[in-house]
């Protein structure tokens, strides 16, 4: 052995016993540590299985129920349908000449006598009585009353302004929901005389 490695050899077996001592009190303590910590663990009281169980509540599942006033998707559909039939019909009820034309032929049917289109004054008190939709087609019925001229049953010459209710049946078809209804049409189906309100 070298002379020169002596003091080394020395530093390295002092420093050995040192870090052995502190490992000794390092494991004491550790030691100490866990018989205090297993002491208080003894000292507590952990909750069975059916108590924890008592703590948990697991809420029912309940599937809603829709209020009378909100719609399936298949209603909604269909009430949209029967809205753009009824608009598309009512659009149809109005003061045109062929509109006109098919009021005095039902009223000449029912042996009234107008003798022309221009003699259909006014159409007012018009309902929707009726919008049955089947698949893309669509049946309104649209009651309504008409002030027209009739030729005068005592003087041939003299008019009187008569009264009439009348109920028109229209076909809509092409009512397709998903094109927004591009391709609807409708169209007067027949005419029907209720009622002539006598002077």
């Amino acid at each position: 052995m070298n002379e020169n490695q002596k003091p080394v050899i020395w530093t390295v077996v002092i420093a050995s016993v040192i870090l052995l001592i502190a490992l000794i009190f390092v494991a004491s303590s550790i030691n100490s540590s866990i018989a205090l910590n297993n002491q208080a663990l003894s000292n507590i009281e952990f909750p069975t299985a059916a108590a924890i169980a008592g703590l948990i509540t697991i809420p029912e599942i309940v599937q809603p129920e829709f209020p009378d006033y909100m719609l399936s998707e298949d209603e909604y559909e269909e009430n949209l349908m029967e809205d753009k039939a009824e608009e598309l019909a009512l659009d149809k009820v109005d003061m045109s000449k062929s509109f006109r034309n098919l009021i005095q032929t039902a009223l000449n049917d029912s042996n009234e006598k107008v003798e022309n289109y221009k003699d259909i004054e006014e159409i007012y008190s018009v309902k929707v009585k009726d919008v049955n939709v089947t698949g893309e087609t669509a049946v309104v019925e649209i009651e309504f009353k008409v002030k027209y001229f009739n030729e005068g049953e005592f003087d041939e010459d003299e008019e009187e302004l008569e009264r009439a209710k009348l109920l028109v049946t229209i076909n809509v078809e092409g009512l397709v929901f998903d094109d927004d209804f591009e391709d609807a049409e409708s169209e007067v189906s027949e005419f029907e005389v209720i009622r002539i309100y006598e002077n």
